[in-house]
C-alpha cells in the first residue's frame, strides 16, 4: 500500500530500475494494496487476465508473492518459465517455497541496531529522527531466471 512510506520507496525505487534498463512503467500491470498472501492470489488473477499478461511480478513481501505463486500455478503456468517472482524480506520460508523464491533480503538486525541509536540519540541529546536507510541484497532463487 503505497500509503506506507517504505511500500512508496519500494515502488519508487521499482519504477525507477525499470527506467534505468529502457523498459517503460505500464500503470495497466500495477496493483496496489496486496499485504496478504490472499490479496497477492487475488492481484496475481486480476493481472493474469490482462493482454499482455506479465513477464515478471514484484511482490510487497515474500507472503504476498507465495499467493502470486499459487495464482500463477493454478492457471497453468510456471514460474519462472511464463512468469518470474521476486519477493521482499528473505523470510524463513523462501528458500522453501514450492518454487524457491527470488527475494530482496533486508539486513533486519543492522536495521534495529541503527533504529535504537537514532531512538537512542533523540532521546539523550533531542537529536532530530533522521530517517534511516540501509543496503538491501538481492537472493536469487529458483523463481527467476535470466532470459
Amino acid at each position: 500500500p503505497l500509503y506506507i512510506s517504505s511500500a512508496k520507496e519500494r515502488f519508487q525505487g521499482y519504477c525507477k530500475a525499470l527506467e534505468e534498463y529502457g523498459v517503460r512503467v505500464d500503470p495497466s500491470m500495477i496493483t496496489t494494496g496486496a499485504v496478504t498472501l490472499e490479496d497477492g492470489y487475488q492481484c496475481t488473477k486480476s493481472l493474469l487476465k490482462r493482454k499482455p499478461r506479465p513477464a515478471a511480478i514484484f511482490a510487497f513481501s515474500d507472503f504476498v508473492a507465495f499467493g502470486v505463486i499459487r495464482a500463477i500455478h493454478e492457471s497453468g503456468l510456471r514460474v519462472p518459465s511464463d512468469i518470474a517472482v521476486v519477493g521482499y524480506d528473505n523470510n524463513q520460508f523462501a528458500p522453501y517455497a514450492e518454487v524457491p523464491l527470488t527475494t530482496i533480503h533486508v539486513p533486519k538486525e543492522q536495521l534495529g541496531i541503527m533504529s535504537i541509536k537514532v531512538l537512542k540519540d533523540h532521546l539523550v541529546s533531542n537529536q532530530p529522527v533522521t530517517q534511516l536507510k540501509i543496503p538491501v541484497d538481492l537472493v536469487v532463487r529458483e523463481s527467476t531466471s535470466k532470459k
